[in-house]
């Protein structure tokens, strides 16, 4: 096995993988992830495709291997559960100049009723509970639980 060979743990592969985001077509390229790497092995006893295959089996082994946890989605009793997720859109044009656009996605889960609220500023935390407001409104009630969708805003100011 190659990394038998060159004596390297499969996590300094894994990382410098991660960190180069992709294997260049030559090892002493001037990436500093592939700089490390040869730095610490020297030169690599196998083909730069060798190199690929074996990394890309790595990547496919520890992608399989984490598990991700998921919610059940209540979407069959009314009131209960309502989706949030924010999100922006870059270079959006308005008014004959390019803006950014930040958005709230909100679904009712049994509805799929949807509110989008809308601002032209980073969502900070004011923005946030007042789109939230405008929502709840907009549905004229509050659901049971909200569930957050990689919010990242809810808690930064």
């Amino acid at each position: 096995m190659i990394l038998h060979a060159v004596n390297v743990s499969m996590i300094t592969v894994a990382t410098w993988c991660i960190c180069s985001g992709s294997i260049p077509s030559s090892v002493r390229s001037s990436s500093p992830a592939s700089c490390k790497l040869q730095a610490k092995v020297g030169d690599l006893p196998a083909s730069d495709r060798s190199i690929r295959r074996y990394v890309r089996t790595l990547k496919e082994e520890v992608a399989s291997a984490q598990q991700r946890y998921y919610e059940p989605i209540l979407d069959d009793i009314p009131g209960v559960q309502c989706q949030v997720d924010p999100g922006e859109l870059r270079s959006v044009q308005i008014g004959g100049e390019e803006r950014p656009l930040y958005f709230v996605v909100f679904v009712l889960s049994y509805s799929r009723l949807m509110y989008v609220g809308l601002s032209f500023r980073p969502l900070d935390t004011q923005t946030f509970i007042q789109l939230h407001d405008e929502a709840l409104r907009y549905f004229d009630g509050l659901p049971e639980e909200c569930v957050y969708d990689q919010c990242q805003t809810g808690g930064d100011q």
